[in-house]
C-alpha cells in the first residue's frame, strides 16, 4: 500500500489507534495541482465542555486540516514528514489577481 498515490483530488485518511495521536484520522492526499499533502481530520468538539458538535438535525462534523509536505514533491510517490515551518501562505498562489478578467 506505500506504492499507492491518488489522483489529483483525492486522498485517502484512516482512523488513528495511538492513544497519543491528536487527529482522529489522518493521511495524504493529492490537492488538485498535482502536490501531495498531509491530511488531518478531527472530531468537532465544544472547546469549553469537549461534548461533541452538531449541526441542527443533530448530526457531528469532522474538522480538517492540510499541511504541506517538506520535499514539496508533484505527486511522486515520495512522501516526507510535515514541515512545521510551513505557513498558510505556502498554498496561496499570488498571482490570482492578475488572472482576474475585471
Amino acid at each position: 500500500m506505500s506504492d499507492y498515490t491518488p489522483q489529483p483530488g483525492r486522498g485517502t485518511v484512516f482512523k488513528n489507534t495511538e492513544a497519543d495521536a491528536k487527529s482522529s484520522y489522518s493521511g495524504k492526499i493529492c490537492l488538485p495541482d498535482g502536490t501531495m499533502a498531509f491530511c488531518d481530520l478531527y472530531l468537532a468538539t465544544d472547546r469549553d465542555t469537549g461534548a461533541r458538535r452538531t449541526d441542527k438535525n443533530g448530526n457531528p462534523w469532522l474538522n480538517i486540516r492540510v499541511k504541506p509536505m517538506a520535499g514539496g514533491g508533484s505527486g511522486g510517490g515520495g512522501y516526507s514528514e510535515p514541515n512545521p515551518d510551513a505557513t498558510r501562505e505556502d498554498f496561496r498562489n499570488t498571482d490570482l489577481d492578475s488572472e482576474i478578467p475585471f
